[in-house]
């Protein structure tokens, strides 16, 4: 009965006349097909597109990752490089402070030799030591308030860091 009702246009006792113009005439038929043809055509194209240009996307994140690790491992290489030569400096450092060491190259290298007590002269030093600031500290020191002093103290800090 449904398909009954499909014959018929909504509202009236006529029936509906199936006739499909591009069915009868080759022509037509065949630009309909072919319009048909050039949608799924330009579809395709359009996927392809769109496939290409995500799998470039990813290629390129994948590029940049890799020349970001490349980065790290040479920084990392180059701190590595950095720690043990401020190791053995420290080692050779310490190596070069050791008194006895001292004591041997003065000796030998400079001919260096303990004073005799003929040689020895004591001088009296009084048990209150005072230090003169020079003219710049009296400046910074002498300052109006707190905060012009602590900005005096940076500025000379990131002069003598400069």
């Amino acid at each position: 009965m449904l398909a009954e009702k499909e014959k018929y246009v909504y509202g009236t006792a006529a029936p509906k006349i199936e006739y499909d113009v591009y069915e009868n005439n080759k022509v037509l038929k065949a630009k309909k097909r072919d319009k048909r043809n050039n949608k799924v055509k330009l579809k395709a194209v359009f996927c392809i597109l769109v496939f290409f240009v995500s799998f470039s996307c990813i290629i390129f994140m994948y590029a940049q990752i890799t020349e970001m690790d490349y980065k790290i491992n040479k920084a990392t290489k180059e701190y590595n490089e950095q720690k043990n030569d401020n190791l053995r400096l420290s080692l050779e450092l310490q190596k070069n402070l050791d008194l006895n060491r001292i004591r041997e190259v003065a000796q030998t290298r400079l001919d260096m030799q303990k004073p005799d007590k003929h040689q020895i002269i004591y001088i009296n030093v009084p048990k209150t030591d005072f230090t003169e600031l020079a003219d710049k500290d009296k400046e910074n020191i002498k300052g109006d308030n707190f905060f012009t002093s602590i900005l005096n103290i940076f500025s000379g800090l990131l002069n003598f860091l400069n």
